[in-house]
């Protein structure tokens, strides 16, 4: 259904069973005749999950949703991939930009495979790290690549 807003899932007992929606205005449930499946992406798949009462019931009952499924770690460790593409023209005929061309990257796919060498023959990935944003964390909290690829 188009223009609706999923607001829970529904269940009977721990079974998901339908969706309520805000649809035009208005609340409507459905009912499920098989089987319901959660695709929210990445961030509304949890979302949904925690406010039809499925995660932490120490942090659900707080928030006064009532307790479906005590499940932890539901809409924890979200780690973003934040990409910032950044472009700059190259004066010397030392990109990929050659093998933009069907032909040209054709020749450079045999070339990595017979010969294994040439611009084919490995990921464009001149370099990467895995850093901190502040010296007191655990573990790296950012990522960030170099890529050498093809402009648009």
């Amino acid at each position: 259904m188009t223009r609706a807003h999923a607001l829970r899932v529904l269940f009977d007992g721990a079974r998901a069973v339908g969706v309520r929606a805000s649809v035009g205005g208005r609340t409507r449930d459905f009912g499920a005749d098989a089987e319901v499946i959660l695709c929210g992406g990445t961030v509304n798949s949890p979302q949904l999950l925690l406010l039809s009462g499925v995660g932490d019931a120490d942090q659900l009952r707080p928030l006064g949703i009532p307790v479906v499924v005590d499940l932890k770690g539901v809409g924890e460790n979200l780690q973003d991939h934040l990409l910032a593409r950044v472009e700059h023209e190259c004066l010397q005929p030392i990109t990929l930009h050659d093998l933009a061309r069907a032909d040209r990257a054709f020749l450079a796919l045999v070339e990595a495979l017979v010969l294994k060498r040439g611009p084919a023959s490995s990921f464009p990935l001149a370099a990467g790290a895995l850093v901190k944003s502040h010296p007191s964390l655990e573990a790296p909290d950012l990522q960030a690549h170099f890529l050498p690829g093809l402009s648009t």
